[in-house]
Parts: structure tokens; sequence; C-alpha cells
């Protein structure tokens, strides 16, 4: 079997967020198959188990060893042993960038898994522009598929994507952004949103088809992007977890109760007490709220995963939206 330089991955060591390569990483936004001595994908693998020696990254042409699911509610995991969303990472190209698509994929009714389902999946799609991942492309059942855009405006392709996930140097920085509904289309006002980023090992539970299998200990790559420039002045932060070779593995939205002039307090207390109580979005120890006066509101958590049979391997599901802006 033809090997791919850009697929191949080495198992490395562990690095500070400032000292990462960009390819590596890159490395942490899609999943990777563990190979046999014949360069072929071992079903079931994961690339944090033994046995896992060499692994190489999935693309969309490609297949999978294992499928990451969401956390199905506690009560629900005998009913639900898949959870309700699962969320492929892969290797693509948007608009001749290096990317990586994170895809959504519902599958309790009316919806299945393993097919598109039109007004229900999504996805994102984060470059790698030059030295930068960013979340270009993103796509929901409300809004479709929309762009990030920065501060560049001249109608030029490729893109120059808006929603900073890491970049070298500093831990931190403060990034312009707007959704607009094309890839070329010049944003009509810029939001500068404070984005935070660090490497470091965590505990992190996983499920085997809503079985608990306890803790595996990942470097993890997170990245927390607020709403302003600076955290007191935020009403709200969205933090991301990426491993490498297992890609995005958790999505939490935080909420400011401290910020100036808000109503809503009951209502976000609320929505922090009923995410606790369902299970979904286990507390991780290594990981902290921004301060105070900041509640977990919303979770998605997927490393509820799903082995492929040893006989066969899982296709990939394609993101359409990315296919046509390729």
């Amino acid at each position: 079997m033809r090997r791919s330089l850009l697929a191949l991955v080495a198992l490395s060591a562990p690095a500070a967020a400032a000292d990462l390569a960009p390819e590596r990483a890159m490395a942490f936004m899609v999943q990777a198959n563990c190979l046999d001595a014949m360069d072929r994908p071992i079903p079931g693998l994961l690339p944090f188990q033994p046995g896992c020696d060499r692994r190489a990254e999935v693309t969309e042409a490609g297949t999978m060893a294992f499928r990451k699911h969401d956390w199905p509610a506690t009560h629900l995991r005998a009913e639900l042993p898949r959870g309700y969303q699962a969320s492929d990472a892969y290797r693509t190209t948007i608009h001749g960038l290096p990317a990586a698509v994170q895809s959504f994929d519902y599958g309790t009714q009316p919806y299945t898994f393993g097919q598109w389902d039109q007004g229900a999946d999504g996805g994102d799609g984060v470059v790698l522009d030059g030295a930068r991942l960013a979340i270009a492309l993103t796509e929901d059942p409300v809004a479709g598929a929309q762009w990030w855009n920065s501060e560049r405006c001249d109608g030029a392709l490729p893109i120059k994507p808006g929603w900073l996930l890491w970049q070298p140097g500093p831990a931190a920085a403060v990034a312009p952004h707007a959704l607009t509904p094309s890839p070329a289309a010049c944003p009509r006002g810029l939001t500068r949103s404070l984005t935070e980023w660090q490497l470091a090992p965590m505990a992190i539970p996983w499920l085997l088809r809503g079985v608990p299998q306890g803790e595996v200990r990942l470097e993890v790559l997170r990245s927390d992007h607020y709403t302003h420039p600076t955290v007191a002045r935020s009403n709200a932060m969205e933090r991301f977890y990426f491993a490498e070779g297992l890609g995005k593995l958790r999505w939490e939205r935080w909420e400011n109760l401290a910020f100036p002039g808000r109503t809503e307090a009951a209502e976000v207390r609320r929505d922090a007490a009923t995410l606790a109580a369902a299970g979904t979005c286990p507390a991780l120890a290594e990981a902290h709220a921004p301060g105070g006066t900041w509640l977990l509101t919303f979770c998605r958590m997927w490393t509820n995963i799903d082995p492929a049979p040893t006989d066969r391997l899982f296709p990939v599901l394609p993101w359409p939206a990315a296919q046509r802006n390729r």
C-alpha cells in the first residue's frame, strides 16, 4: 500500500502549546487509524491503546477504525448506547488550504447515523492558514452553511478564516471575526474576541458504546474563545478540547453571571443545573471555570467510542458544504 507522508503520524513526545509546529497542531484536529504491519487500519483499535505503534490520519476518501459519539444521558445509556450525535474528524482541503472537517451526524429518530440528514447534520471546517489554525466554515440546521471571515475583505480567495483556535507564540490573542454567507463576502462589522489556548495532559473519561471505561490520560489542546477582548468584559465563552489522533473531544459553552446588565441569571443557573444532572458531560478534574461568576450551561462530549467490527471499517461521511468548497 502506498504511504502518504501527509497521512502518516509519528507518535510524538509532549510539547508546550507555543512549541507546536503547525502540522503537529493540525494533527490534534483529526482522527487517525492504527496500522498493522501491512499499513492496513486495525478495526476498533484506538490511538491511545496498546498496540497502536503507527497511525495514519483519516482522509475524506478513506475509512475509519472507530467513530466518536456523544454521551447519552446517564439514564438512557442502555437505550441509546451510541448517544445522539457522532462527530468524525478527517483531513481535506477548503479552498486549497489544508483543512480538517469535524462533522455532526445525528442518529436518533427521525435521523440516521452514517447518512447525511439535511436540516440536521452539520460541521466545522478548521483551516491551517499558514501557521494559524482557525475555523473557516460552519454549518448548523438553523443558519445553514456560513463562513468565519476576519479582517481581510478584498473578495479574493483563499479566505482568511476568522475563528482563531491556535497559533504559535504567546498562548493568547485578540482576533477579529464575523460570519458571512460566502467565503468572499465582506463582513459588515467585525467582533474582536480573546482566544486563549494551552496544551497539557488531562484525564479524559470515555465510554465504549455507552459503557463506562474509566479515564485515559491524553495530551489535550484546549482553546477558549471569549465574546469580547477580555475575560471580564465577556458574557460567554466557548471551549474546545482536541487530542492528537482523535480530533475534537468536547465542546462547552460558559456564561458569565457578572456580565453588566445581565437579566437572565435564573435561566443560566437552570441550564447549568440541567446539564449537570443529565450526565452527558462529566466534570474534568483538570479543567476549571474562567472565574467564580461563570457557569457551564451547554456541552457535548464525543468520547463515546463505537469501534468498527473486525470484518469492516466505517466509511467517512462527507460533509457536502466542505465538498462544495474544496
